[in-house]
């Protein structure tokens, strides 16, 4: 008895199902219609017959080519015939139609093959694009909306960085304070100098590494009029990166450029700063030295209450990746990231 009661339950819930099925089907945002072998229209919903302006019936056993212009026809039966036969034929994208008014419109379609009792129909979607976006438009207001954000978020960092650069002409003479201000001005120069990049960039979410530090290392170095003693030696592979990715690695660069200014080349002195960019395998990884004396081998253990370098532990740990120095003599360092693809 129990078992009979279930299966007067499962065929009272497939019903249900089918009567909830048929509902979706009939109310659905999208047109919807089903074809057949003979290419005839088997069943359409509302949203199908609005698009074309037609009703159920004028549309019900004629052949579906009737809302496609003429030149389309012949074309669009082939790949029909085939995509039942065969499941081939390219059926789904933007097509051209024609509504019951003549006039015509563009509609975004998707096609599957449905199969009941050995019997093969087709069911296709149809996404009327009259007053709604398409995808690449989509695109285009998403990128304006990214290049939107970019600049405002540029203007943001040029407002603070003229803020701080007042406060530095109002503390001259006052070393300590004028050291800090410095180093904060450079800290949001490399952030907004990389902004600057995505401006005219082709992709306003990935930059091109070269260009970017070339840039950067060079308004780090001519801060302090000192561009004529500083030489600089770049080796960077042009490598495109995530702008997340450009900020943190830019940021470490500023911060290990700047200690070698500072303590590597005394002022008014030259000397020369070695920086490399490449990537090995997954990883990218930096290297940057200097003709300084060199460090000693606890350097990083000795300046990790730095505010550089908490910066860039801070950094290196976000990313997961490695940061050590690899020869105090040279006082070089290594920066390893997990390098994220644009």
């Amino acid at each position: 008895m129990g078992r009979k009661m279930n299966q007067l339950e499962n065929a009272d819930l497939e019903k249900q199902s089918r009567d909830i099925l048929g509902h979706l089907y009939d109310v659905a945002g999208v047109g919807m219609c089903v074809t057949g072998a003979d290419r005839s229209f088997v069943a359409v919903n509302r949203e199908y017959c609005e698009t074309y302006g037609y009703a159920p019936s004028e549309l019900l056993g004629n052949e579906f080519t009737m809302v496609l212009p003429s030149e389309q026809r012949e074309a669009a039966a082939q790949l029909h015939d085939d995509f039942l036969l065969r499941g081939q034929g390219e059926v789904s994208g933007e097509w051209v139609v024609g509504g019951k008014d003549g006039a015509l419109r563009t509609v975004l379609i998707t096609a599957g093959r449905l199969e009941l009792e050995y019997t093969v129909y087709k069911i296709t979607t149809v996404y009327d694009m009259r007053g709604r976006s398409t995808r690449a438009n989509l695109d285009q207001m998403q990128e304006n909306t990214l290049r939107e954000v970019n600049h405002r978020v540029k203007n943001h960092l040029n407002s603070l960085q003229s803020m701080l650069y007042l406060q530095l002409l109002e503390s001259e003479g006052e070393t300590k304070i004028v050291s800090i201000l410095t180093d904060s001005i450079n800290r949001i120069k490399s952030m907004s100098r990389l902004y600057d990049s995505l401006q005219n960039a082709s992709s306003v979410t990935s930059i091109g590494l070269k260009a970017y530090l070339d840039s950067l290392i060079a308004d780090i170095v001519s801060t302090g009029g000192r561009e004529d003693l500083v030489e600089v030696s770049l080796d960077v592979e042009d490598l495109k990166l995530t702008v997340e990715q450009g900020v943190s690695l830019g940021l470490i660069l500023n911060e290990l450029a700047t200690n070698s200014l500072k303590h590597a080349i005394p002022q008014g002195g030259s000397g020369s700063i070695s920086i490399s960019v490449h990537s090995t395998g997954p990883y990218i990884e930096a290297r940057i030295s200097d003709s300084g004396p060199g460090v000693s081998a606890d350097y990083l253990d000795q300046t990790r209450e730095s505010i550089g370098m908490q910066i860039i532990s801070a950094i290196v740990g976000q990313h997961a990746g490695d940061f050590f120095l690899e020869d105090p003599e040279r006082s070089q360092f290594v920066v390893r990231l997990p390098r994220v693809m644009d």
